[in-house]
């Protein structure tokens, strides 16, 4: 009795849940390669651990899909797509609350959807959110992390500075693997857009576009 009480009860908060999401236009690939069009809904910022609600019509109860079981999905009305891959990428990231180094060294191998951010011929930028922004780089075989790493300035170091010493080094790690995709050294100009290119968004999206249109 009471199991069945329990399954009712989750059955009812689906529902619930399925009533409040706003489902739009688009479809889903599956890890089986079937293509099923209709209404889909994602939070944004999904985790690996969310869900993805699908259904083929209207009036259809909402079906659940775990990121294990997708390749793709879109989004027409906000044409928004997700590719789902499993990567390895490190953990490592700054609090923006309070400035603290989280899981440092830490990494994990994990099935999550990754936005586009821009999709090229040759090279393509996605983003996963879990705290701050994570950015990857796909060539269309490979998924990527671009890593940045931290680490605090010693007691000696911050005797170096005139005024206030920054809380932490930054590593651009990203910068390097970057290197693999183009020849800087033939390009100034690229190269000196590399040496000063910065870990976000907007800057990503700049730099990898103008890359990606120089390898056509």
């Amino acid at each position: 009795m009471k199991k069945a009480v329990f399954i009712l009860a989750l059955f009812s908060s689906f529902s619930a849940l399925a009533q409040k999401v706003k489902f739009a236009d688009g479809f889903i690939i599956t890890k089986t390669n079937d293509t099923l069009r209709g209404l889909v809904y994602w939070k944004k910022n999904s985790t690996q651990y969310d869900n993805l609600l699908y259904k083929r019509t209207e009036t259809d109860e909402p079906r659940q899909f775990s990121w294990e079981e997708l390749k793709y999905a879109y989004n027409k009305h906000a044409e928004k797509a997700v590719l789902v891959k499993r990567v390895r990428r490190s953990l490592e990231y700054v609090d923006p609350a309070d400035f603290i180094i989280k899981l440092v060294d830490s990494s994990a191998v994990q099935t999550i959807p990754l936005t586009a951010v821009y999709i090229g011929h040759r090279l393509s930028l996605y983003e996963f959110f879990d705290k701050v922004p994570f950015f990857f780089i796909y060539d269309g075989e490979k998924m990527l992390q671009l890593i940045q790493k931290y680490r605090y300035l010693t007691d000696n170091e911050k005797k170096f500075f005139f005024q206030k010493a920054p809380r932490y080094y930054t590593f651009n790690e990203y910068r390097g693997l970057l290197r693999n995709y183009y020849d800087f050294t033939a390009d100034k100009k690229m190269k000196y857009l590399l040496d000063e290119l910065q870990y976000d968004e907007v800057s990503l999206h700049t730099f990898i576009s103008k890359m990606d249109k120089k390898l056509k």
